[in-house]
């Protein structure tokens, strides 16, 4: 790792607890700047570090935020240099203002304010691939994506843009409440085949979007709010505002305004049809 980086990561846990041990490193890579690369497989779920934000603003125009910052006050020296030393898409103008821009996370669900981390804004991921989305990334942040899902022949890329309108679709009718509530099983159905593309087109790991999916599902049947509260602590952790939303409908699915107190089969989490989760038996 490299050694002014690790001396500036205030606050940040870099050991996993349970095995006291690195996790992972922060390197240069080919093409993509600085990135945490992993030292060995991790397990799905594992929490590789925990950390408070240098900084946190609404997200608003590099202009602004230029304003709004407090220009390092509220930062040690150490603080300031990590700070100072993340990429900034707009160099020379704007250094406070576009760091944060170029670097800052959403502070959780459905907030309007943005942090920038000392580790996490290293974590390079990939996007679906799209011409759109990368002409996108090179006008609002000056860089040639080069991800895996960017990088991709255009047969193949052609192939995720289907199943990508077939996400979208799948989404959008498993939405309709009108369509959950007169057609549960249509809907079940939906979701099993929504779990299938998902799967595919993230090369098995979905992330959080499989425990937004069993959200759907347990709205018809309850047996699915234990999946939706397991996945979420996999991929969101057990302090998420989110998690702790969702354990409460787990613990009582008959909560939710939506429920719709149909009752089907317990099934097993492998069922015959390989939707996990998703086979049904009579009402």
């Amino acid at each position: 790792m490299d050694s002014c980086i690790a001396d500036g990561l205030t606050g940040t846990d870099l050991v996993n607890k349970k095995h006291s041990t690195a996790l992972f490193e922060v390197k240069t890579i080919d093409g993509k700047g600085r990135g945490l690369v992993a030292l060995f497989d991790i397990s799905p779920g594992t929490q590789i570090f925990c950390e408070k934000p240098l900084r946190t603003a609404e997200i608003m125009p590099p202009n602004e935020l230029e304003r709004v910052l407090p220009q390092g006050s509220r930062l040690s020296r150490a603080e300031q240099r990590q700070f100072l030393s993340l990429h900034n898409y707009s160099a020379g103008k704007h250094p406070f203002g576009g760091i944060f821009r170029t670097n800052a996370l959403t502070c959780g669900p459905g907030s309007s304010e943005g942090g920038v981390y000392p580790t996490a804004c290293f974590i390079n991921h990939s996007y679906g691939p799209s011409s759109v989305r990368r002409a996108f990334l090179k006008q609002m942040f000056a860089f040639d994506c080069q991800c895996r899902g960017c990088s991709l022949a255009p047969p193949q890329r052609r192939a995720s843009d289907q199943r990508r309108l077939a996400i979208q679709r799948f989404d959008d009718a498993i939405g309709d409440p009108f369509r959950m509530a007169g057609h549960p099983r249509e809907t079940l159905g939906d979701c099993a085949s929504l779990l299938q593309v998902l799967m595919e087109e993230h090369e098995g790991y979905p992330g959080a979007l499989i425990a937004r999916l069993y959200y759907d599902a347990f709205q018809i049947s309850g047996v699915f709010a234990q999946r939706a509260y397991r996945t979420r602590v996999m991929y969101e952790g057990e302090e998420n505002p989110e998690t702790q939303r969702v354990r409460l409908f787990a613990l009582d699915p008959a909560a939710h305004p939506s429920y719709l107190w149909v009752v089907f089969d317990e099934v097993e989490d492998d069922d015959e049809n390989g939707a996990e989760g998703f086979g049904y038996g009579a009402v």
